[in-house]
C-alpha cells in the first residue's frame, strides 16, 4: 500500500469514528414512546449505520417490504428521530433519503423522567423481539460463528458484584465495543448486531424480618 491510499485510508478512519461520536440524548417520553417497536428499533439501528438511505434500501437491510416501513418512518420523523436529508433519482424514479439525527441515539438521560417508566420496559421489550429475530435468522440461515476468536453468534447473562471501579471498567468496555461497531468498516462481509442489558438485583435476604 502507498503512502498516499495508506493517509487517505486512515482519513476516511478518522471521519468515521468522528462521526461515531455524534450522539443525540432522549429526554423527551414521546420520543422514548416512538422506539417501542422492533421495527423501528431496527430502523433506527440501519440509519445510524448506513444513513442516509432511500426506503428501497432500508427495506433490503430489514428483509421487509418498502410499503411497509412508511408508516414507522414517519413516525421517527415526528418524534423527530429521523430526518429527510434530500432526493436522488434512481431508473427515472426520485427517491427520498432518510438518516438519523446522530449517529447515536441513547437513552441514558430518560430513566430520569418518571413518564418515561413504561415507555421504556416497552423500548426494552421490542429490542428483544429483535435481538430474538436476529439470533433467530443467524441460526436458520447459517451464517453465524458461535466458536472461536472470531465467534459473531451468542448470548449470555451472568450475575456478580461489581465494586465502583469494576462498574467503570464494565461501562467503559461497552463504550469501546460501540465505538468499534460503529466506526468499522462497511466493507467488511458481516454486519453484527451487538446489545447488552444490565440491572442491579436487589437481594431481599438483606432485608430486615418481622
Amino acid at each position: 500500500m502507498n503512502k498516499k491510499s495508506s493517509k487517505k485510508k486512515s482519513t476516511t478512519q478518522k471521519n468515521r469514528m468522528a462521526q461515531a461520536k455524534k450522539v443525540h440524548q432522549i429526554t423527551d417520553p414521546k420520543q422514548v414512546k416512538s422506539l417501542a417497536s422492533a421495527v423501528r428499533l431496527d430502523i433506527v439501528d440501519h440509519l445510524a449505520r448506513n444513513g442516509p438511505l432511500a426506503v428501497r434500501e432500508l427495506a433490503a437491510k430489514l428483509r421487509l417490504k418498502p410499503s411497509s416501513l412508511y408508516r414507522h418512518i414517519d413516525a421517527l420523523i415526528t418524534a423527530g428521530l429521523v430526518v429527510e436529508t434530500g432526493q436522488r433519482v434512481v431508473n427515472r424514479r426520485t427517491e427520498r433519503l432518510y438518516d438519523c439525527v446522530a449517529r447515536r441515539i441513547l437513552l441514558e438521560k430518560a430513566y430520569r423522567a418518571d413518564a418515561s417508566k413504561d415507555p421504556l420496559l416497552d423500548v426494552f421489550a421490542a429490542l428483544n423481539r429483535q435481538t430474538q429475530r436476529d439470533i433467530g435468522a443467524a441460526i436458520e440461515d447459517k451464517h453465524g460463528n458461535a466458536e472461536g476468536r472470531q465467534r459473531n453468534l451468542g448470548f449470555g447473562r451472568v450475575i456478580g458484584n461489581p465494586s465502583n471501579k469494576d462498574l467503570a471498567r464494565i461501562n467503559q468496555l461497552l463504550e469501546e465495543i460501540s465505538l468499534i461497531l460503529r466506526s468499522s468498516s462497511k466493507s467488511n462481509s458481516n454486519t453484527v448486531a451487538f446489545g447488552w442489558s444490565m440491572a442491579p438485583i436487589r437481594d431481599f435476604s438483606d432485608d430486615d424480618s418481622e
